[in-house]
């Protein structure tokens, strides 16, 4: 079997291995059990982090109260948690500059542009919230702005 997965233009195709026959609940292809939704990134559990991990787990919960699913699943690999939290950098230094409700108008219309649904949906709430609705883009007329 072929697929073929498009991202912005781009495909990637692998071949699936066949689905074996007579596979019951829980068996996915070749009869390998199925993976939940997430189960290729697994949320480690606490203990099992690494000091380093423990460490911003710890910031994380004094400084958000929290942990999204998301961030914790990252914690596995530090390097991607540390990347990931520094959009909350670039933000602080662009509302100094342009303001939130600049910010948060711009990271709907790239959100929005790239097709990211929940990021949009997510950025287009935070307008709601402030009173503003996002309008859709008018034609393109050929000319810059």
């Amino acid at each position: 079997m072929r697929f073929s997965l498009g991202n912005g233009g781009v495909s990637a195709q692998y071949d699936a291995p066949p689905r074996r026959e007579g596979g019951g609940p829980g068996q996915g292809w070749a009869g390998r059990p199925r993976l939940t939704p997430m189960d290729f990134l697994p949320i480690p559990q606490a203990d099992d982090l690494s000091a380093e991990a423990r460490t911003a787990r710890a910031q994380l919960i004094e400084s958000h109260g929290r942990i999204s699913n998301l961030r914790a699943a990252l914690l596995g690999h530090v390097p991607s948690f540390r990347a990931y939290l520094e959009w909350y950098t670039l933000k602080d230094e662009l509302v100094a500059v342009i303001g939130e409700r600049a910010v948060s108008l711009f990271s709907y219309a790239i959100s929005d542009e790239y097709g990211c649904d929940a990021c949009s949906l997510f950025f287009r709430r935070v307008l709601e919230g402030a009173g503003r609705t996002p309008t859709a883009r008018p034609p393109a007329s050929g000319t810059a702005c």
